[in-house]
């Protein structure tokens, strides 16, 4: 029998779990339309980043170099269709699972597989940001881009290539999963997923790109990057 302190508990958790889902229903459509906004912006950020290529080439090459190596793997040497598809499906699941316990539900079962595809069950109040999550966070690549910033050189160029693995590990998956067939988009809508998805990823490249290459220091790299372009753009000082 759960004591009262867990009693005490899960009356919190339901009732966080509802404003979450409360809040992320009022939300969805402001904070679509701010994110879309934002994408010249995104795009003025890739460009700063890009010139700076030259100052951090072995970092870009190594990263470069984890994807390129994802990308024969899979398309090369196994095929799309190989275990790896295994593993980008339970990837994916496990993000609905992260997300839906951020979001204060219960994960109750995860279930991964290459021919019939992913299941999450969870208890609680579900989200738009629990049912497209997989579309737009990189959670290994973030892991192990994070990871990658307790390792010293020469080795940091080796966890830099492993990040740009999980790069394409992610991103590769994805492209798979965008198809107007695709569940999860059906349930959010097409018109919000369009707007939403483009720039958060365009987003989350960055900040794996630059936590990859600048360490620790790449969450203010990419905050400053943002933010000084939005400024920029909105008061016409380019």
């Amino acid at each position: 029998m759960p004591t009262e302190i867990g009693r005490e508990w899960n009356g919190w958790r339901v009732s966080a779990n509802a404003f979450m889902a409360n809040s992320a229903t009022v939300l969805k459509w402001p904070i679509g339309i701010i994110i879309f906004s934002m994408t010249p912006a995104l795009l003025m950020s890739i460009i700063d980043v890009a010139s700076s290529i030259s100052g951090n080439w072995i970092e870009f090459a190594s990263l470069t170099i984890g994807i390129i190596m994802y990308a024969a793997i899979r398309y090369i040497f196994l095929g799309e269709r190989s275990w790896t598809s295994t593993f980008e499906v339970l990837h994916h699941e496990l993000i609905h699972a992260f997300l839906a316990l951020c979001c204060f539900c219960t994960v109750e079962e995860i279930k991964a597989s290459r021919c019939s595809g992913g299941h999450v069950k969870y208890g609680g109040q579900g989200n738009w940001l629990i049912t497209i999550g997989p579309y737009f966070l990189p959670l290994l690549p973030l892991i192990i881009a994070c990871a990658s910033t307790l390792i010293a050189e020469p080795f940091s160029y080796f966890a830099i290539a492993l990040t740009g693995f999980s790069m394409g590990f992610y991103y590769f998956s994805l492209q798979d999963d965008f198809h107007i067939n695709q569940t999860d988009l059906k349930k959010v809508g097409f018109p919000f997923s369009i707007i939403f998805l483009i720039p958060a990823n365009i987003m989350a490249i960055l900040l794996v790109t630059l936590i990859s290459i600048n360490g620790a220091d790449g969450f203010g790299i990419w905050f400053e990057a943002i933010w000084t372009n939005t400024y920029d753009l909105i008061f016409f000082r380019r």
